[in-house]
């Protein structure tokens, strides 16, 4: 219909700067033949649809407080208002990233008690692997978190499936020594690993 919906604002917000930026919402569908978009226009409101591609967060978890980023998405910065109080006079968008802590954001003690990860699990292994054709894993640092390396295993074992999909991971590449030398012997394993990084 030509409007631009409220709740993903981010993506609008990108391309309006002008300078033919490219939001996410235009590398994500490209994953998608111009069919497969025109299709869904006919699908009903409640059709249970598995997507060719997914980006997922299993944890905040982070070495750096990066000035783009916020509390929702590393604890660094968690750690930082908590030491040091919410920030004063920033200019910030209305979601107060950087006066508070985010708790909501805190998730569970581990990724094994997370029902959210445990369901991801369950999809991934079932029939989401089957039919994805791209995974994107960001965070926090993923390199941090358990179950990216799980991931790792997965295409390990999986070879077969594996070469239908790709394997994206952002990353700010200065976790410890002993996670970059994982991630070079486990991407082995994977036919396609992108890394984007800043």
């Amino acid at each position: 219909e030509g409007v631009k919906p409220a709740e993903c604002s981010y993506c609008w917000k990108i391309e309006d700067i002008g300078r033919n930026n490219i939001s996410d919402r235009v590398y994500k569908s490209q994953i998608y033949s111009p069919e497969d978009i025109a299709a869904l226009k006919e699908l009903p409101w409640d059709a249970d649809i598995v997507p060719q591609t997914i980006e997922v967060s299993f944890d905040r978890t982070c070495n750096f407080a990066c000035s783009y980023c916020n509390p929702s998405f590393s604890t660094s910065w968690v750690r930082d208002i908590k030491q040091n109080g919410p920030y004063q006079n920033i200019q910030s968008d209305g979601r107060g990233h950087y006066v508070s802590s985010h708790d909501h954001a805190k998730g569970f003690n581990s990724e094994d008690n997370n029902p959210y990860i445990q369901a991801f699990w369950k999809w991934f292994e079932g029939d989401l692997s089957e039919y994805l054709r791209e995974l994107r894993i960001t965070g926090g640092e993923p390199l941090m978190a358990p179950s990216v390396w799980k991931l790792f295993d997965w295409f390990k074992d999986n070879p077969e499936r594996a070469q239908k999909l790709n394997f994206a991971i952002n990353s700010n590449m200065h976790p410890k020594q002993e996670l970059l030398d994982r991630l070079i012997e486990k991407s082995h394993n994977v036919p396609v690993l992108d890394v984007y990084t800043i």
